[in-house]
C-alpha cells in the first residue's frame, strides 16, 4: 500500500488501538524525527505494550526519563573502554564461531547458521552487558535466559497486532501467551537482579575499582552516574535492570538478523563474495593469510566494500523493519496531513528500501556499489531519513557504529576462511517480529577457502 501511494500518508484503524498514519517519504520522516521532534514520542501506547519486558527503559519512555538515560548512555557509548572491550569480546566469540564452522566442515555436516548466530549474538551482548559468559555458543541448546528473551520479544510484537483489551484481559486472567510471558520475564528478572545486586554490593565494599578489568555496561554505568542525580536512584536495581534489558533487546535480535541476511545474500552472489575476499587480501593481509583469526576494529573499519555489502543487505532486509511514534499534541505534517494528539505515525524501513521514487528504478536490485563513490572509493553519505534503519534525530541509535563493527568483524572473520553454501530445498523467508529474522532458519554447508599464496 505504501509503495502504491508512493510514500504519501495513508490511515487505518484497528479496534482497541490508536488511529495510525503510515508514511513513506524521507521528508515526512525527517519532519517527525527532527523538525517536529518534540511533538512526537513513544507515547503511552508503546510504553504500555513494552512495559512488562522493557519497563522504563530508554526505548519506551519520553521526557525526563528518556533524556536522563540518553545522556548517560551517550557518555557510555563514547567511552574508549566500552569500544575496546566490545571489540575484544566480538573477536573472541568470532573465533569460537569459526571453530564450530571448522568442526562442522570436518564432519561434512550441515548446520543451522541462523540459530548459531542467535547464540553468538546472545553470548556477545551478555558479556558486554553483564561481564559474564553464559557459555551458550558451545552448547547444543539455548540457555534458558536466551530462550526467555526470544519468547518475550516475540510476545511484545504480537501485542502490537492485537487489540489492547485482548492482551490485557489475558494478562489479568493469567492465561495463554501472557502467562508464558510472565514466566519468561521472571527468568530474565531473576538473572538480571542477581548480577546487578552482586555488582552493586561489590561497588559498596570495594569502590568503583571492583569491576577491575571487566568493562561491561553495568560497571561502566555505575562508574559514570552523576550529573546531579541521586545516587540512591542511580543504584536502584530496577532502574539498572530496565537499562540493561533495553540494551540487550535492541542489540541482539537485530544483529542476528543482520548477520544472517548478510551471509545468506553473499552466498547467492559469488562475484560479491569474491570482491569481499579480494578486499580482505588487499587491506587486511594478516587475516587472509591466517596470521590473525579475526580483524581488529581498526582493520574492520578499512573494509569499505564489506560495509557497502552490509548496508545494501540491510536496505533490502532491514533488521528492524518498522517504527512508530505517537503525536503528543495536534500536529500538521509538512505535507499538510493533520495528526491529532494520541494518534500514531509509522513507517516501514522494509518498504522504504524498495521504493523506486527513493532509490531509483533499480531499487529492488542488490547493488553494493550504490554505497561507494566511484571516484573516491569511499562510502557515500545517505540521509538517515532515507535509510532509517538506525533512526534519526535526537533518538538516533547510539550503538550504530558498535553494531556495524560487530557485523564487519564477524563477517570478515568467517568469509576470510569459509565459503558457506545454502542447503537446497529450503524456504528462506521472514519471521515477522520486532526484528526481521529468518522464519525457518538457515541450513548451510561449510567449505574451506584457499589461502592466498605468498
Amino acid at each position: 500500500m505504501t509503495e502504491k501511494m508512493e510514500g504519501r500518508p495513508w490511515m487505518f484503524d484497528v479496534v482497541g488501538r490508536p488511529t495510525e498514519f503510515v508514511v513513506g517519504r524521507p521528508e515526512i520522516i525527517e519532519d517527525i524525527l527532527l523538525t517536529q521532534f518534540k511533538s512526537f514520542g513513544k507515547g503511552e501506547y508503546v510504553h504500555e505494550v513494552l512495559n512488562d519486558l522493557i519497563g522504563d527503559g530508554i526505548f519506551s519512555v519520553d521526557g525526563h526519563k528518556w533524556m536522563r538515560q540518553r545522556k548517560t548512555a551517550s557518555n557510555l557509548f563514547s567511552m574508549r573502554e566500552l569500544r575496546e572491550s566490545m571489540a575484544t569480546i566480538v573477536q573472541e566469540n568470532a573465533n569460537t564461531l569459526n571453530g564450530i564452522l571448522e568442526c562442522t566442515m570436518s564432519k561434512s555436516e550441515s548446520l543451522d547458521l541462523f540459530h548459531l548466530l542467535n547464540r553468538f549474538t546472545f553470548e556477545v551482548i551478555s558479556e558486554i552487558a553483564f561481564g559474564i559468559k553464559f557459555g551458550g555458543l558451545l552448547s547444543e541448546s539455548e540457555h534458558p535466559v536466551e530462550t526467555a528473551f526470544n519468547c518475550a520479544q516475540q510476545r511484545m510484537f504480537e501485542r502490537f497486532l492485537e487489540p489492547t483489551w485482548l492482551w490485557k484481559l489475558q494478562r489479568w486472567l493469567d492465561i495463554g501467551s501472557e502467562r508464558k510471558l510472565k514466566k519468561n520475564v521472571q527468568i530474565i528478572d531473576n538473572t538480571c537482579y542477581n548480577i546487578i545486586s552482586r555488582s552493586i554490593e561489590e561497588r559498596h565494599t570495594m569502590g568503583s575499582t571492583a569491576s577491575g578489568s571487566k568493562r561491561n555496561i553495568i560497571s561502566l554505568f555505575l562508574d559514570g552516574v552523576s550529573d546531579g542525580a541521586k545516587i540512591e536512584q542511580d543504584l536502584d536495581p530496577k532502574f539498572l535492570r530496565d537499562i540493561v534489558v533495553s540494551f540487550m533487546t535492541a542489540g541482539r535480535d537485530s544483529t542476528t538478523a543482520a548477520l544472517s541476511w548478510v551471509f545468506y545474500t553473499v552466498s547467492q552472489y559469488p562475484e560479491v563474495e569474491k570482491k569481499i575476499r579480494e578486499e580482505i587480501i588487499s587491506k587486511v593481509p594478516e587475516l587472509a593469510s591466517g596470521a590473525i583469526a579475526s580483524p581488529s576494529a581498526t582493520q574492520a573499519n578499512e573494509l569499505v566494500y564489506l560495509e557497502a555489502v552490509v548496508k545494501e543487505v540491510l536496505r533490502l532486509n532491514p533488521a528492524v523493519p518498522s517504527n512508530i511514534r505517537e503525536a503528543l499534541e495536534d500536529v500538521v505534517l509538512c505535507d499538510g496531513t493533520i495528526v491529532k494528539a494520541g494518534e500514531a505515525v509509522s513507517w516501514s524501513s522494509y518498504s522504504l528500501g524498495r521504493m523506486p521514487h527513493i532509490w531509483g528504478l533499480d531499487a529492488k536490485e542488490f547493488k553494493p556499489e550504490r554505497w561507494i563513490d566511484a571516484t573516491r572509493g569511499k562510502l557515500v553519505t545517505v540521509s538517515p531519513c532515507k535509510y532509517p534503519l538506525f533512526n534519526a534525530g535526537p533518538r538516533s541509535c547510539l550503538g550504530t557504529k558498535l553494531a556495524m563493527m560487530e557485523i564487519k568483524i564477524t563477517a570478515a572473520s568467517v568469509l576470510s576462511k569459509y565459503h558457506l553454501t545454502v542447503v537446497p530445498g529450503q524456504t528462506i523467508t521472514y519471521r515477522i517480529g520486532l526484528s526481521l529474522a529468518m522464519k525457518n532458519g538457515l541450513n548451510i554447508k561449510v567449505e574451506k577457502v584457499n589461502r592466498p599464496s605468498c
